[in-house]
């Protein structure tokens, strides 16, 4: 699927978050649920970080710290351009996707690309 609009990446976030919280994947976690730690490879999902939407910006978890989070991250504080920055945990966190180790993609249907 191609987006050709100004909501393309706010599109992308939704069903990255959208898909992690299917019953069959159970791969989003909020932060300290259940002790859960963020790991180097976890997407971080931002709550409000950049804009007054929900969920409006991601990132690849580098490492975590204690409370701080080492992460790259596309379009860094809305300048268009790609880095690593520091995040605090405290700070406009919704939560992780971690992929587990073992999941494997099972399509069942037809592809037929546009």
């Amino acid at each position: 699927m191609v987006f050709n609009c100004p909501f393309d990446i706010r599109i992308r976030r939704i069903v990255w978050l959208d898909w992690s919280r299917l019953p069959e994947t159970g791969f989003f976690h909020e932060d300290r649920q259940d002790g859960f730690q963020p790991e180097r490879g976890d997407l971080v999902v931002y709550e409000k970080l950049l804009t007054d939407d929900s969920h409006d910006h991601i990132g690849i978890i580098l490492s975590c710290e204690g409370e701080v989070l080492i992460v790259a991250e596309g379009n860094v504080d809305n300048l268009n351009y790609s880095g690593i920055v520091t995040r605090s945990r405290e700070h406009c966190i919704l939560g992780y996707i971690r992929i587990s180790d073992d999941y494997q993609y099972d399509f069942q249907g037809e592809y037929h690309p546009i």
